[in-house]
């Protein structure tokens, strides 16, 4: 069963198709908290930025299933939230504060507050923390310690931790309601492309739906080899084509690699998805005609004409029933419960205690997750 499994054309088209999607995935989205931090963002901005995904999935994901079911368009839906994932996220590296000045050290515990200059032969000495009052939120920091600083003209500017650049906080705080925009709208749009393809894999498997995991793993595999190379790729990314602050950085990371390889890997998903197929049971809507008339044996035609004779319709064996009226009601009543909500239906399995327990648990669990999703790297880059 195996060996078919791993030469069947269908199944290795879903083993691709995970491997590109979560290869995409973990090549950007567990990097987005330091990406945001190094805008000059605090950990309340970032937290807002990559918590609101979930929540916007759990209310779309379910409308738009909705929707693949009810129009059978499943392949194509899968298509349109699978480019909206690319046309939603390129803009996340577009959007930026301006950046209004630069931090240039004079040496270990002194700095001045320079223009910005968009010159790739201008460098800067390695920058050290030591002289700087770091607060306990952490990044972004204050530039009062500048040698030149202005508490009515700089009394707004931050800079980022581990940065150069100096940015103004209303413009972070425009910079975050933007990026918050394009999040939300971007979740809308693609949230369904990962429960739809699990939804066509299940139903391919039919009964053999304990073999998803098998398929699923390759999305794992996919995960973390895209975030080793483009680790070791980010690592060396400290030049930049036009920096504020002059030319390659020390600590400032350039994920022009990341947004580039999450469009590159999520387009390789949407082609493989063209060959994902999605089967549905037709169930007609409209009442089943009825069958015609048998034809009447040569037995039945005279025992009519006797009926008829002698006036007697009981005889007449070819008369129509009676329609039940039981009948009628267990229709209407059949077609009331098909027209039910299905979140009552969901409701209702809060009454069973293992139910309930197990989605409290899987409720409890999701916040350790989301913490180490959104701030892991956020605390190791804090450590070095």
């Amino acid at each position: 069963m195996c060996g078919a499994d791993a030469v069947d054309p269908e199944l290795l088209t879903v083993k691709t198709f995970y491997f590109f999607f979560y290869s995409a995935f973990g090549s950007l989205f567990p990097l987005m908290g330091v990406y945001f931090k190094q805008m000059g963002m605090n950990a309340g901005q970032c937290g807002l930025l990559i918590g609101t995904r979930p929540f916007v999935e759990f209310l779309s994901a379910p409308f738009w299933g909705g929707l693949a079911d009810r129009w059978r368009k499943g392949r194509t839906l899968l298509l349109a939230s699978l480019g909206a994932w690319i046309v939603f996220t390129l803009p996340l590296s577009w959007v930026q504060p301006k950046p209004v000045s630069c931090v240039h050290p004079l040496n270990d515990s002194a700095y001045n507050l320079t223009v910005p200059k968009y010159d790739e032969d201008w460098s800067t000495p390695p920058r050290s923390f030591h002289g700087l009052s770091i607060p306990r939120e952490g990044s972004p920091l204050p530039v009062s310690d500048a040698l030149n600083y202005n508490p009515k003209a700089n009394g707004d500017w931050v800079t980022p931790l581990h940065s150069y650049i100096v940015y103004r906080t209303p413009d972070i705080q425009k910079t975050f309601f933007l990026l918050l925009l394009l999040v939300v709208i971007g979740e809308f749009f693609s949230a369904p492309a990962i429960t739809l393809a699990d939804s066509a894999v299940i139903t391919l498997l039919g009964e053999d739906a304990d073999r998803y995991g098998h398929q699923r793993m390759f999305g794992s595999l996919g995960w973390g080899l895209a975030m080793f190379f483009v680790g070791i790729a980010l690592d060396h990314s400290t030049a930049f084509s036009s920096h504020p602050c002059g030319g390659p950085q020390r600590f400032e990371k350039n994920y022009t690699i990341c947004f580039a390889t999450f469009s590159v890997l999520m387009g390789a998903a949407l082609i493989t998805a063209t060959q994902i197929r999605f089967k549905y049971e037709f169930v007609s809507e409209e009442p089943a005609a009825p069958p015609p008339p048998a034809e009447p044996t040569h037995e039945e035609k005279l025992q009519q004409q006797l009926a008829q004779q002698l006036q007697l319709p009981g005889l007449d064996t070819s008369a129509p029933a009676p329609r039940q009226p039981d009948l009628e009601h267990a229709k209407v009543f059949a077609q009331t419960t098909r027209e039910m909500p299905e979140w009552v239906t969901v409701l209702r399995q809060f009454q069973n205690v293992k139910a309930a327990s197990f989605l409290f648990v899987a409720w409890f669990m999701g916040f350790g997750i989301g913490l180490i999703f959104t701030f892991l790297f956020w605390h190791l880059q804090v450590c070095t």
